[in-house]
């Protein structure tokens, strides 16, 4: 072969091979073809009309967000600097302007096109405008009048908007900034052309600036003042389609043509849902009431159904009372939260004063003290007046907190456990035997009005203090001993007590070792060694702890909702020497919140009983009284319900007006819950550890990354506004930013009155505080891995701070400040609660809506369809026992009703199952309610839309629920992608191929977004599934289509992949049930199962540890890091669990490094880099951007690339083991050998199959296979040439190290190289099954040359003359251009075109 050098008529030359003797025509052809397309190549290449700094649509947007963001204080801060400019002829405000300027160029913020100017004008004038004129309405007095539904008349609704225009011209104004165009500058022309003058300064400029500025406000007062006139248009268009649908109403002789037709498709979508449901409900029917005839089947169905539902077996109207009960104490805890907010308010100043007031004559009224005084008056029954040292303005406040005790008590009086009993004709036994209920109730509701204090909430010390801690101090000692001397009652008793009590009577003392008789009396004199041991007893008997809920051998199940029928116990009061002996502590706020606690739960679980009751009384043959039975004698098969009570009032049970209803064996199973309890030291110790530290632990790493994250707490608002486009809620229905505001007032400590009561009616409903993660984190963080119990009691009363802290603390409160943290999480329920709030009112308005115009009776008709006649009598006894009215009941069930669909629709913990609920207490998943509740309420959503669809009363409703899924799950996904590849320059292709092969695992079957390309070509993309709260929901699908399209792109059959993919959805529905918590993989990251020392070795054995490696890879600490420095990665590296997100650094490599929001603003300051340790350099745009969506990522193959490679290398050497291993064996024979290298070389084959259908992803992400290669070569990866070319490389013939193996063992004559080298031989023609990549398919390799087979310099260029010769060896021969424009005369006229650009072309050929 010979090499020809080509020179053209642009001095460019061109270096070909040929052969020898090659003619001057076959070189020319050789080339002509060449240069002829990259003629027409150039001619296709269309003018570049983009900006070289465009960066896609969709970052253009963000920055025009940002940019007009800027411009609103800059529009401000220029108006005020000119009218300073023209009174002191200065020029403050270009100072301003190039301020603002220098700030968007620090940024990066330059919006461009359309899409980023529209951004950017939209932010800072629409924003402003509609700002100032929804507040002329709110403050002018015509705007209240408006607000107030009075009909203005035409002359005030011109006033009104007159006043609105104004507003909006007048803000416009202020906001626009200098430069700004105007519909007067795009027309060239009119009075709102703008003065664009440029040298002035001074006041010259100043008058220039505030007369544009004048400009801009006659143009906006303009639009905003015809937009009336430009709805009214659309509206009256609007009309004239209803009329066409009525005239085709008419003519077809329906009055709702579609009615019909919508109602039979909805029937028939239906059936398949009912079929499921009649095959549970046939199943429960058989294992409920018909055990002996339930199959396996029936069992596994139901007890499937059962983990997986809230409800199990019970009705679903019980299970919907139970699920309120927890939230039904809301209601009176908001009331108590105001009260004591009051009693605080301003309390420092209020005792400043007091004391100035006392002067010297008594010492100063103290925080503590007045505290005290608060306690004793709640705790004392006396007047208020008896209490001076209480401020007189706080008194009120003071008196309102125990009327809001008193009040409850009197709801106690009222409830259904005690109105029972006033039914009872004769008691047996207990301290009312012999009376009847009326006198028994008579004499309980006397010791609550008269004796109230004994049952408030008390704390002591002794129960607070680990067992066995508690020491009183000498003082409080003598006191009590003092005590006993002077009451021999009390002392008898407590050495009765003594010798009763086991576990303080060690040494078996007797009645008369004590000096007493069987009954407790003296019989001497009282001694101080009698008054010693009561002490002694008294201490031991509470410092083994009351008596709990839970507390028992091994496992067992107990009562779930129960009455706490202590209330009625005779209280018997504890002395003050005996309060001061274990501890009393003086705190009147567990004392009112806790008393409100219990007195609250007492009547939401008293109303939870009555209303089954009601339902079974009411209608004895109904569905209800199948489950619950009040027959005199239990049906065959049921259980009786005995609840827990005291010996004194056995006849008042923790069942309360269920007691002795019978039920079936597995309802008593779902009325009852699952405990643990004593399981011995190790057990106890092991429940013990893992409960208070780890999942405690894995609490708050979930607190600190939701909670305590401020891009979290945006996600977690701006997320939850698809709850309402879900159901079809967006439009005129309800008030959205009214719902965020009553939501939010929660947040003040004494919001609006207005507020107050409508939180109270939505806790009643049971609608507020069940956001899922804050609940699970506070469950976590609260109970742990036990039962938290609770219901400690002494001598009837309750101890402990077990309800009150609920209220008064936070989860986070003794590490950081408890005022913050508590407004945080009550900011992170309040986004939730917000569109509960939202979606309630909505819900109400469409079924107000359906209902205008029809009867009372009609309405409570409607009720009954779909709540059931059970819930509908249930619902008609009010809170105070007495029959609601129609008209109130159908007021209560719309209520009712539209909060059903709320809590069944949207997210609700309490609608949780305990089975899934439990498994937060396991070390995977995190927040693992929350992706149930998404699969639940969508299910329900689309459910409800059919039954609405269904119904001809409700099918606008239906309709308008189901449009709202398709557009929320199916039109708002595919709309945003699609319009991201078109806006951003990326293909599906690109994005579909980093998704197969290099995203993480958590983006396999996400849903990625295209947001354009960094400045070095590589894709930004948001992760979609992040950032909607369904995006769980469409990875479950796209799994299944994901894995279906890749085994088939690696050549697998349809089978197979039909197999992999529904695996693959299953194992996304599981995932976030089985993927590690953050704790957990913390903790696997820095274990190391070889450590050196045996503790940590055991310990990364046990969690199956890491060492030192993340999930991913990424390395925590290496090998060779002395131990001082893989302990202290290792501690930076599980700190980084517990840091909060709003931290400005995060720990990567076990080194703190700054966030990406950090240096995004101080990058190049404060010793902060630019760029980070991968050479990314963030955003602040990308970051506020990222904050409402999820975060932009960078696709980053190269990177992805590096262990993949690792990947590839280790199953490689694991495919050759499979050989090796076996061919190392003694006594190995020819067949096992052949066997094995088959195996080993057929395991090789699907590991170069994968991996190059790794090589075709990477191509269509534009890399070139020479690049490819290079990657692998840089990653350590080698022999990898062929794979890249298609070729397959069979397992290598024997390797040296076997053959002496074999050698060794004697069974080198086994074998069989002929075979096996003909074997390769076959294998090297086999074929990769993975799809290949087609050159027209191979995504455009930005700024790098087309690869063509000769190589291009460019020397000096010559103007020498077009010459023509002939090619010889050694000499120079000119050949004419036209040969090179082709013989097409249309090709050679189109090429003759663009080459008249050029230079004129000078062609010579030299042979070398």
């Amino acid at each position: 072969m010979a090499t020809y050098r080509v020179q053209g008529p642009d001095g460019a030359t061109y270096r070909i091979e040929g052969p020898d003797g090659a003619t001057d025509e076959q070189l020319i052809s050789a080339v002509q073809d060449q240069i002829a397309q990259g003629l027409k190549e150039e001619e296709k290449k269309p003018e570049e009309t983009v900006s070289p700094t465009y960066e896609g649509a969709l970052q253009e947007t963000g920055e025009g967000l940002v940019s007009g963001l800027i411009a609103i204080p800059q529009g401000i801060a220029e108006l005020g600097a000119s009218v300073i400019d023209l009174a002191a002829d200065t020029n403050l405000s270009q100072s301003v302007t190039e301020t603002a300027d220098e700030l968007r160029t620090q940024l990066g913020i330059d919006p461009e096109g359309f899409a980023g100017k529209f951004a950017e004008v939209a932010t800072q004038f629409v924003l402003p405008g509609i700002g100032a004129a929804s507040a002329v309405s709110k403050v002018s007095k015509l705007g209240k009048l408006a607000r107030t539904g009075t009909n203005l008349s035409k002359s005030q609704k011109v006033g009104l908007l007159g006043q609105q225009v104004a507003a909006a011209g007048v803000a416009d104004a202020a906001v626009s900034t200098d430069g700004i165009t105007t519909i007067g500058d795009f027309f060239e022309g009119g009075f709102t052309e703008t003065d664009r003058t440029v040298g002035l300064d001074g006041r010259d400029e100043a008058l220039r600036r505030i007369g544009n500025k004048l400009k801009v406000g006659v143009e906006t007062s303009a639009i905003v003042g015809s937009l009336p006139t430009v709805f009214k248009g659309v509206r009256e268009g609007l009309k004239g389609t209803t009329a066409l649908t009525r005239t085709v109403g008419e003519a077809t002789g329906l009055d709702r043509p579609a009615s019909a037709v919508v109602s039979a498709v909805a029937k028939q979508l239906k059936k398949p849902i009912e079929a499921g449901q009649k095959i549970i409900k046939d199943a429960e029917e058989r294992v409920v009431f018909r055990a002996d005839e339930a199959s396996l089947a029936d069992n596994m169905i139901v007890g499937v159904n059962r983990a997986l539902g809230y409800r199990g077996v019970l009705p679903q109207d019980v299970a919907d009372f139970r699920a309120n009960i927890p939230l039904q104490t809301g209601e009176e805890l908001r009331t108590a939260t105001l009260n004591f907010n009051r009693i605080e308010q301003d309390l420092d100043k209020v005792i400043k004063e007091f004391n100035e007031q006392l002067g010297d004559q008594a010492s100063g009224l103290t925080r503590q003290s007045f505290y005290d005084n608060i306690f004793d008056f709640m705790t004392s029954g006396k007047n208020i007046e008896d209490y001076a040292s209480i401020p007189a303005s706080k008194r009120a406040d003071v008196v309102a907190a125990r009327e809001h005790l008193t009040k409850l008590s009197k709801d106690v009086l009222k409830s259904d456990i005690l109105t029972n009993l006033k039914k009872i004709d004769s008691i047996t036994k207990g301290r009312f035997e012999g009376k009847t209920g009326e006198e028994a109730y008579n004499v309980i509701s006397k010791e609550f009005e008269n004796n109230f204090n004994k049952y408030l909430r008390r704390r002591y010390r002794i129960f607070e203090a680990k067992k066995g801690t508690f020491k009183p101090g000498d003082q409080e000692v003598e006191e009590a001993i003092t005590g006993y001397l002077n009451d021999k009652n009390m002392l008898g008793s407590e050495l009765r007590e003594f010798v009763n009590n086991p576990r303080v009577n060690t040494t078996g003392k007797t009645f008369a070792d004590l000096g007493i008789d069987d009954a407790g009396n003296l019989l001497g004199t009282p001694t101080r060694e009698q008054a010693e041991t009561a002490v002694k007893g008294f201490l031991g008997r509470y410092g083994y702890g009351v008596r709990k809920l839970g507390e028992g051998k091994g496992f067992g199940r107990i009562q779930d909702q129960a009455i706490d029928h202590t209330l009625f116990t005779e209280r018997v009061q504890l002395t003050d020497y005996q309060k001061k002996l274990i501890g009393e502590i003086k705190d009147p706020v567990e004392a009112y919140f806790g008393t409100v606690s219990d007195l609250s739960s007492f009547m939401a679980t008293d109303r939870y009983f009555r209303n089954i009751r009601n339902m079974v009384e009411s209608n004895p043959n109904g569905s209800i009284a199948k489950f619950f039975s009040n027959a005199s004698e239990a049906p065959t098969g049921y259980k009786t319900l005995r609840g827990r009570s005291s010996d004194e009032s056995p006849i008042l049970t923790s069942y309360g007006s269920l007691e002795g209803f019978h039920v079936p064996p597995k309802v008593k199973d779902d009325l009852d819950r699952f405990i643990i309890g004593d399981i011995g030291t190790i057990g106890n110790a092991a429940r013990q550890f893992y409960g208070n530290y780890f999942l405690r632990a894995k609490g708050a790493t979930q607190y600190a990354k939701t909670v305590l994250s401020p891009v979290t707490q945006i996600r977690n608002f701006t997320t939850a506004t698809l709850f309402a486009t879900m159901q079809g809620n967006i439009g005129k229905g309800a008030n959205l930013l009214e719902s965020v505001k009553i939501a939010f007032s929660d947040l003040k400590n004494l919001p609006p009155e207005e507020a107050v009561t409508r939180l109270k009616e939505y806790d009643r409903l049971g609608l507020l505080g069940t956001q899922p993660e804050i609940q699970e984190i506070k469950k976590l963080i609260d109970e742990g891995f036990g039962f938290q119990g609770g219901n400690e009691v002494i001598n009837g009363q309750r101890v402990g701070r077990e309800f009150g802290s609920r209220f008064t603390d936070n989860t986070f409160g003794n590490f950081l400040n408890k005022k913050v943290l508590k407004k945080l999480e009550k900011a992170y329920q309040a986004s939730d609660n917000s569109f509960k709030i939202y979606n309630f009112e909505f819900e109400k308005t469409k079924l107000n809506n359906v209902l205008t115009g029809a009867s009372t009776e009609d309405k409570l008709n409607y009720f009954t369809r779909v709540l059931g006649q059970d819930k509908v009598n249930a619902l008609r006894v009010g809170d105070d026992g007495v029959n609601l009215t129609n008209d109130q009941l159908v007021g209560r069930l719309l209520n009712e009703r539209s909060a059903d669909i709320v809590k069944n629709t949207v997210p609700n913990y309490n609608l949780t199952p305990e089975f899934i609920k439990g498994l937060r207490k396991l070390p995977f998943g995190n927040f693992v309610s929350f992706p149930y509740e998404i699969i639940r309420t969508s299910g329900n959503t689309i459910k409800l839309a059919l039954d609405e669809m269904a119904d001809p009363l409700t099918q606008n409703i239906g309709l308008r629920r189901m449009s709202g899924t398709l557009f929320t799950l199916g039109a708002v996904p595919y709309a945003t992608t699609q319009l991201a590849y078109k806006l951003s320059g990326v293909s599906p292709e690109e994005m579909e191929a980093y998704q197969r092969s290099f995203a993480p695992p958590w983006e396999k079957n996400a849903r990625l977004i295209p947001v354009g390309r960094t400045e070095d070509g590589k894709i930004l993309y948001n992760n979609f599934s992040y950032f909607t709260p369904y995006g769980d929901l469409e990875k479950i699908a796209m799994g299944a289509f994901n894995k279906f399209d890749e085994v088939r792109n690696e050549g697998g059959g349809f089978d197979k992949a039909i197999f992999q993919g529904f695996f693959e959805s299953f194992g996304e529905l599981l995932k976030p049930y089985t993927e590690e918590a953050i704790i957990f993989a913390k903790l696997r990251d820095v274990a190391d199962p070889e450590s050196e020392n045996i503790l940590t070795k055991v310990f990364g054995r046990v969690v199956g540890g890491r060492g030192g490696s993340t999930e991913l890879g990424a390395r925590v600490y290496n090998e060779q890091d002395s131990i001082g420095d893989k302990m202290a990665k290792s501690f930076k590296h599980v700190l980084d669990g517990f840091m909060p997100g709003a931290v400005p650094f995060n720990v990567r490599g076990g080194e703190f490094v700054s966030g990406d929001f950090t240096r995004s603003i101080f990058g190049g300051h404060l010793g902060i880099t630019e760029k980070d340790r991968l050479g990314r350099q963030p955003k602040l745009y990308r970051e506020f951007y990222g904050a409402l969506l999820g975060g932009t990522n960078e696709m980053d193959p190269e990177l992805a690339l590096k262990f993949k490679g690792y990947e590839f290398s280790e199953a490689r050497k694991n495919a050759s083991s499979i050989f090796n291993s076996v061919a190392r064996r003694a006594n190995v024979s020819r067949d096992e050998i052949i066997d094995a290298y088959e195996k080993g070389n057929e395991a090789r084959f699907r590991v170069f199959n994968e991996f190059y259908a790794i090589v075709q992803d990477l191509k269509r992400l534009g890399k070139s296979e020479r690049e490819i290669i290079k990657l692998f070569r840089q990653n350590g990866v080698t022999g990898i040439k062929e794979l890249v070319r298609g070729d397959f490389e069979p397992l290598p013939n024997i390797a040296t190290t076997v053959k002496r193996a074999m050698r060794r063992e004697g069974t080198i004559g086994e074998y069989p190289k002929e075979q096996i080298s003909k074997f390769i031989q076959e294998q090297r023609k086999r074929k990769f099954t993975a799809t290949s990549v087609d050159k027209k398919d191979q995504a455009p390799v930005e700024e790098k040359p087309r690869p063509i087979p000769f190589t291009r310099t460019k020397p000096p260029v010559t103007t020498a003359p077009v010459q023509t010769g002939n090619i010889n060896t050694g000499q120079q021969i000119n050949t004419s251009l036209a040969s090179l424009l082709g013989s097409n005369p249309i090709e050679a006229a189109k090429n003759m075109e663009i080459l008249q650009r050029r230079t004129q072309w000078n062609y010579q050929i030299t042979f070398h």
